[in-house]
């Protein structure tokens, strides 16, 4: 298994004048490179759009804020991508500083949390044609490429959304159009799974929700528990315990 990637994503109410809390985020989040990038958009521009963002100062992780959300993504290399604990360690201390910033800088709780992680399983068995017998059981011509999504809810509190697809690598030197794989060829071929757990289920079915620490800890266990032990179980036998 490979860990390719982590995000880590709070929502909290809008905030229209993020742009004045430029320096304090720059104090806060040292480990990241100086200056930040204030994006300048125009008043009236769609809260969803970045306002300040930085890069770690190693160029692994990146750091995005809007009127509405703070999110850390980080993109793990060769040194890290095959020891998960490695991975989970980094980034929940990148996980923590990203809560304890919100809070302290924009004096803000946030509505909930979301954490997105990307591995690679390697198989014995071809991708695509064990996603379409072992999870459609679709009678047809084998597809060049396959995925297929879940989600789920646990204890009224999260969800689960699990998108398993098959992916490829590929190496050489591209001959002609960059666009195309021409002078590549294929060099692995795995299944890609991408798992986000949050606490959102309980922000829309219980008045006054608020996330905190303790569901980000148990968003981060649960993460875990899927990434080591259901997801492998589920790859293998096609069935997973909830």
């Amino acid at each position: 298994m490979k860990t390719i990637s982590n995000s880590i994503n709070l929502v909290f109410p809008t905030i229209n004048n993020m742009r004045v809390f430029l320096f304090e985020f720059e104090k806060k989040f040292h480990e990241f490179s100086t200056p930040f990038t204030l994006i300048p958009v125009p008043d009236g521009t769609p809260p969803e759009i970045p306002r300040i963002t930085a890069t770690s100062k190693h160029g692994h992780s990146n750091l995005i804020i809007t009127q509405q959300t703070a999110q850390i993504f980080t993109n793990y290399d060769d040194a890290y991508s095959g020891d998960a604990s490695l991975c989970w360690q980094y980034f929940e201390d990148k996980a923590k500083q990203l809560v304890e910033g919100i809070k302290t800088i924009l004096n803000h709780s946030f509505y909930f949390a979301g954490l997105s992680t990307i591995v690679y399983f390697d198989t014995k068995e071809d991708p695509v044609n064990l996603i379409k017998e072992r999870f459609l059981r679709i009678k047809s011509k084998t597809p060049f490429d396959i995925s297929t999504r879940l989600s789920y809810d646990i204890d009224d509190v999260f969800y689960v959304n699990m998108e398993i697809q098959n992916a490829r690598t590929y190496e050489g030197i591209q001959i002609g159009n960059p666009l195309s794989l021409i002078g590549m060829h294929e060099l692995s071929s795995f299944i890609q799974v991408t798992l986000d757990v949050n606490d959102r289920h309980a922000f829309n079915t219980k008045p006054d929700y608020l996330s905190d620490e303790t569901k980000i800890d148990e968003i981060f266990e649960l993460s875990k528990n899927l990434i080591s032990h259901k997801i492998p179980e589920f790859i293998e036998k096609g069935a997973i315990d909830l």
